[in-house]
């Protein structure tokens, strides 16, 4: 029989006492209370243990366990087991092929991301101008939409309101209404006869009442005729 090698465990550490833990199962010993795999290695999943155990053999898997502190030997464990599956799987790549499968998706993934970001902004700038030709358009359609408008309602007054009467004519000057034009003065030098005097007065009385008094035509005549009378020399 080969010889038993007791490993160290940290004290404080809870050991499977009643059940033997899986490693030990699968290698047919007696689980001791200061078995390392005990903590890690529960005897429910004992294919766990079987795929570390046939990659990297039990000692090894102990000395790993015990080169790591406490606090992180449960995750090393669960690396351990991952990778041993994995080893396994491909015997060729391991882990490398798995890590090799996510890269590959995630330069995939990051060009699929690359062309969405790329539509989505085609899209906002398609939008955008969407928009912008939208609202020009709107407003050439209210201006015409005003022009006309104005048009219509200038048409329509101009039809409605009748037209604005035309100016008054001008102020004709005032007319005098004698029938003869004032005699010319005469000239200082030759006395006028007595006749001629009376003549001229009324004539001058009769122009000035035409142009303030505005009289009638009849009463100019009458003024006239007896300005001629008085003109007339009658003879015996």
């Amino acid at each position: 029989m080969g010889i038993r090698r007791h490993v160290a465990v940290p004290p404080g550490t809870t050991l499977n006492t009643v059940t033997p833990c899986a490693a030990c199962k699968l290698l047919r010993r007696r689980c001791a209370e200061e078995c390392p795999f005990s903590p890690y290695f529960s005897p429910h999943e004992p294919h766990k243990f079987a795929a570390v155990h046939k990659v990297f053999g039990a000692s090894n898997v102990s000395k790993m366990l015990l080169e790591v502190g406490e606090s992180q030997r449960g995750d090393a464990a669960n690396s351990l087991v991952y990778e041993a599956n994995l080893r396994l799987r491909d015997p060729i790549y391991g882990c490398m092929g798995a890590i090799s499968a996510l890269q590959h998706h995630i330069q995939s993934l990051q060009s699929e991301l690359t062309t969405v970001r790329t539509e989505i902004l085609r899209h906002k700038y398609r939008e955008a101008a969407t928009i912008t030709s939208l609202q020009n358009n709107n407003n050439n359609n209210f201006n015409n939409t005003t022009t006309s408008v104005s048009d219509h309602a200038s048409l329509a007054a101009s039809i409605l309101l009748p037209p604005p009467p035309p100016p008054p004519p001008p102020p004709r000057p005032p007319r005098l209404f004698s029938s003869q034009p004032a005699p010319p003065p005469t000239p200082p030098a030759s006395l006028p006869s007595p006749s001629m005097v009376v003549s001229s007065s009324s004539s001058n009385s009769s122009a000035t009442n035409s142009i303030y008094n505005h009289p009638p035509s009849s009463t100019a005549g009458y003024s006239n005729s007896l300005s001629s009378d008085n003109n007339v020399h009658y003879f015996d």
